[in-house]
């Protein structure tokens, strides 16, 4: 880009945001920091070898002290090169020497300062004017403060969070479900924001308070078992954090191990749509009568098909999200009865013995079928187990092993 068009670019077309998000009304903090990281992303679409070269123009929105912890080379704004003065006597290599430097001095400045007068329009379109009036100078009705100096303002005399609120955002963080289908990305991002906002109200956590959060809602998904043991034998810092366990997630994915958990979460809120929608029936159906009202026996805890006598097609209803409700409970809480027990194997070793005979049944179980107790005195229950079940009214419940009936005795 030569000096000559440098000051016709319309950085504005060339941005990420265009149009900044417009905030009505007095600023918050949300709204603040939501239009400091579309000016962030903005000033990150040119290149440039100033502060380092790694993160572009980005030191034109962050202040001296946050680029710092970026970059070890300072972003330093070029200043107005002076007019070329190329001393008698030169020689013309050198003088042509000199001339491409001062062009390249000249262009570098009118981007800088392109790329930063289109940043504050952005801000000032994207404000009510009254926000900004101690910003704005009268004379020339243009702002003279650096960008990270508006932002420092808007969030002094705007952006104020308690520090209650604080703890409440980060209590909402630690105590959402993490849903490991979504990129980890998407935590880091959180986690940044509430690092941020502990900078803002000056109670500052640090990069191992980070990690915390993330490895205690990691550790309680019970999926990252192997990748924790190995973070403890890393440099342990919030960047190889996030990096590591990205790189984790990647790879279960790979191999399918994020889909098996996401088939067990969907089984798990399935059963629970199908209760609530059972109980919703029930209670917009069927209105309690003087004898459902007396208090419930204690003994009687057995789970019964709900019904609605006034209402078939309601009562059909009711059966049958009951009936999907039992399938779903066996199938994620299987019968340990239901392959049939070492007898049907032949016995140890293959060679006969008790596996051989018939197996004589007394009792049946709503659990695990026909086998040598009944329902009270079963030991490990499924999820609504079923006491009173028996081999002529199962109660839904399990088949396994259940012989014809002449093969059981009384």
């Amino acid at each position: 880009m030569s000096s000559s068009n440098a000051k016709t670019v319309n950085y504005i077309e060339l941005f990420t945001f265009k149009e900044l998000t417009k905030c009505h009304g007095e600023p918050t903090y949300e709204k603040i920091k939501r239009i400091e990281n579309q000016c962030k992303a903005n000033a990150q679409r040119f290149n440039t070898t100033l502060g380092g070269g790694q993160h572009k123009y980005l030191g034109l929105v962050l202040s001296p002290a946050r680029y710092a912890l970026l970059s070890g080379v300072p972003f330093e704004r070029p200043l107005h090169p002076p007019p070329l003065e190329i001393p008698a006597g030169t020689t013309a290599a050198i003088a042509t020497a000199l001339k491409e430097q001062h062009t390249e001095q000249k262009r570098l400045y009118d981007e800088c300062d392109g790329i930063e007068t289109a940043l504050k329009q952005q801000i000032l379109n994207a404000f009510d004017h009254d926000y900004l009036a101690d910003l704005i100078d009268r004379d020339t009705q243009s702002i003279t403060s650096t960008i990270s100096e508006i932002f420092t303002h808007l969030y002094t005399a705007y952006g104020r969070i308690s520090l209650a609120e604080f703890h409440e955002r980060q209590k909402a963080i630690e105590d959402e479900a993490l849903d490991l289908q979504v990129p980890l990305t998407v935590l880091w991002n959180k986690i940044d924001d509430l690092k941020d906002l502990a900078e803002h109200i000056q109670a500052p956590i640090s990069e191992q308070q980070c990690i915390n959060i993330a490895l205690r809602k990691l550790i309680n998904t019970q999926t990252f078992t192997e990748e924790i043991k190995k973070w403890k034998t890393l440099n342990q810092t919030w960047a190889n954090f996030k990096q590591h366990f990205r790189q984790a997630q990647q790879d279960l994915r790979d191999l399918g191990g994020l889909q098996m958990q996401q088939t067990q979460i969907f089984q798990a809120n399935l059963v629970n749509e199908v209760i609530e929608g059972v109980q919703a029936l029930l209670d917009s159906h069927h209105a309690p009568t003087a004898e459902e009202q007396t208090p419930p026996d204690p003994t009687a805890n057995a789970i019964v098909p709900p019904t609605n006598p006034a209402n078939p097609a309601i009562d059909q209803h009711l059966m049958q999200n009951f009936q999907m409700f039992m399938q779903l409970q066996n199938l994620m809480n299987p019968p340990r009865g239901g392959r049939g027990g070492r007898g049907n194997r032949g016995g140890r070793g293959g060679r006969g013995g008790r596996g051989d005979r018939p197996r004589i049944v007394h009792s049946y179980c709503w659990t695990h079928g026909a086998c040598s107790h009944n329902g009270h005195q079963c030991r490990n229950p499924a999820v609504g187990h079923q006491k009173n079940a028996t081999f002529e009214n199962k109660m839904n419940g399990s088949i396994a092993n259940c012989p014809a009936p002449q093969n059981r005795s009384a």
